[in-house]
């Protein structure tokens, strides 16, 4: 795997998103992280897992824009139907799952770390947001409800709707984070609870975690974006202003 990192320690894996300089996805890297993922089930010795990010500042920038934003239909299906399947594959991973979050989580990124059980971040200048209005495509229902369990429907209206970002303490308080922490530290906090998480029965955890998806709405939900909604005039306007502003 070229952007991803797989290790373990003991019972724990950790998967680390590594593509310099903001993790921002691709096809390849959605591929590489499903691939980290069915491994991590497959190990019987892994008992949870931390995903994570080896660049400094950042768990992802969401969404390779200068990439991304150029793929046509066939290329945004087969990435979406990706990230889609990813996303899924976090929520119902039948084992424990922590982020942690060294740095800005927006977009894309922010949806991975919702689909995580806990999420332990930096303190710092960082954000959490989920701007995809600013991009001009329309969300998944699927994805507001994940939002809006994590923090509440009026926060989760604000962010979808403005684009506001959070800060890590405002993330705390509402309800998205689940620690803060110094930076350095980030790492040793989500290994730290990823621990207590894998000593508890893996049986019940698992039925104790599709049962408050069910509650929660998300068991059968679909998380795959449309793809018509990336190629409205609008969505396209938006999108060649991004990458015009990101090419000075």
């Amino acid at each position: 795997m070229n952007f991803v990192q797989f290790e373990t320690s003991g019972n724990i894996a950790k998967i680390a998103l590594n593509r310099p300089k903001a993790n921002t996805l691709n096809l390849t890297f959605l591929r590489e992280l499903l691939e980290a993922f069915e491994l991590a089930e497959a190990d019987e010795d892994v008992r949870a897992v931390v995903l994570t990010s080896l660049v400094p500042r950042f768990f992802s920038a969401g969404f390779d824009v200068m990439e991304v934003f150029a793929y046509d239909r066939e290329q945004m299906t087969a990435f979406l139907s990706s990230f889609g399947r990813l996303v899924r594959r976090i929520l119902h991973f039948p084992k424990p799952v922590v982020a942690a979050l060294p740095g800005h989580t927006v977009t894309g990124g922010a949806i991975l770390a919702l689909a995580c059980d806990f999420r332990v971040m930096a303190e710092g200048n960082y954000r959490i947001a989920m701007n995809e209005i600013d991009l001009g495509v329309v969300l998944p229902g699927s994805i507001f409800r994940m939002l809006s369990n994590a923090v509440g429907i009026p926060v989760a209206r604000r962010m979808i709707l403005s684009g506001a970002a959070l800060t890590p303490a405002e993330g705390l308080a509402a309800g998205f984070l689940t620690k803060l922490t110094a930076e350095e530290q980030v790492q040793a906090a989500a290994l730290e609870l990823a621990q207590l998480l894998a000593s508890k029965p893996g049986d019940t955890y698992l039925g104790l975690k599709r049962v408050i998806n069910k509650e929660t709405g998300v068991s059968d939900a679909e998380f795959t974006p449309a793809v018509d909604p990336w190629f409205t005039a609008e969505a396209l306007a938006q999108k060649e202003k991004i990458r015009a502003g990101m090419q000075r």
